[in-house]
C-alpha cells in the first residue's frame, strides 16, 4: 500500500507526553477527488504480507497506520467516514476511539501498572470499555538469542494459549489471553531484521476466539505494512 493511499484516511488524534495533538494527513498537490475508491479496511493478512522478506524500522510509526483500519480493528465493524474518530461497532453501539503514543526516552505509562522511561515507540488506540489495538517496537536492536528468550517470556504468561494460525515471524510466536472485565486479547510478536515488534488487539471475551484472531492478524499486517515504510 502506497503513502498517497494510506495518507487519504488521515490520523486518529494522538497523544503525546501528555498533550492532545491532532493530526491529519490529505492528499497532496492539489487535492483532487480520487479516481479510484479507497481499499476496503484490514484487507490485508500476514500471509499476504510474507513477513519473513520484510524488516522494520526501529521508529516511530504511528502515523503511517489508518484510521480506517484502527476503527474496524478495535471496534470489529465498519469504520465511519468521521475525522472524530467516533463509529459504530459490529453491534451497531457508538463508541469513540482515542489514540496516544510515546516515544524512546520519553516517561510514559509503558504498563497499566508501570510508569517508566520507555525504551520503544508505542501506539495505542482504544475505547471507553476496554477494547484496544496496540503496538510496538523496541527502541533497540535485538538479537536473535534476545528474541527467542522474549518469546518464551511471551509463551508462558499465566491464563494464555497459543494462538493458533496467527504468524508474525520467526523467532516469535502468538498468544491468546484473558484481560479482565469481560475482555481477550490476541499478541503476536517477532523478530523482523534487528527489530522486536509486538502487536496486540483486546476485543470482548464473548467474541468467537477464531474471529478474534483473524482480526488480529489483520491489524498485525496493518502495523506491519506502517512500520515498515519508514
Amino acid at each position: 500500500m502506497s503513502w498517497r493511499r494510506r495518507s487519504w484516511w488521515g490520523l486518529v488524534a494522538l497523544v503525546v507526553t501528555g498533550a492532545v495533538v491532532a493530526l491529519g494527513i490529505g492528499l497532496s498537490g492539489d487535492a483532487k477527488e480520487p479516481t479510484a475508491e479507497p481499499p476496503e479496511p484490514l484487507a490485508t493478512t500476514l500471509a499476504d504480507l510474507e513477513p519473513a522478506t520484510m524488516t522494520v524500522a526501529r521508529a516511530s510509526f504511528c502515523g503511517e497506520v489508518p484510521t480506517a483500519d484502527v476503527e474496524a480493528a478495535v471496534l470489529g465493524g465498519a469504520p465511519s467516514s468521521s475525522a472524530s474518530g467516533s463509529a459504530a461497532d459490529s453491534t451497531g453501539t457508538s463508541a469513540e476511539v482515542t489514540g496516544t503514543a510515546y516515544a524512546d526516552g520519553e516517561r510514559a505509562a509503558v504498563t497499566a501498572d508501570v510508569t517508566d522511561v520507555a525504551h520503544e515507540f508505542d501506539c495505542t488506540w482504544r475505547t471507553g470499555d476496554g477494547r484496544e489495538a496496540r503496538a510496538w517496537v523496541f527502541a533497540p536492536p535485538v538479537t536473535a538469542e534476545r528474541a527467542r528468550e522474549l518469546a518464551t517470556d511471551a509463551a508462558r504468561q499465566q491464563g494464555c494459549r497459543p494462538a493458533a494460525g496467527l504468524s508474525l515471524g520467526t523467532p516469535g510466536g502468538a498468544v491468546s489471553c484473558p484481560a479482565g472485565k469481560g475482555l481477550a486479547r490476541v499478541t503476536a510478536y517477532a523478530l523482523l531484521g534487528d527489530a522486536w515488534l509486538t502487536c496486540s488487539l483486546t476485543g470482548r471475551a464473548s467474541e468467537p476466539p477464531a474471529d478474534l484472531v483473524d482480526r488480529a492478524d489483520r491489524w498485525c499486517a496493518t502495523v506491519l505494512t506502517a512500520a515498515s515504510a519508514q
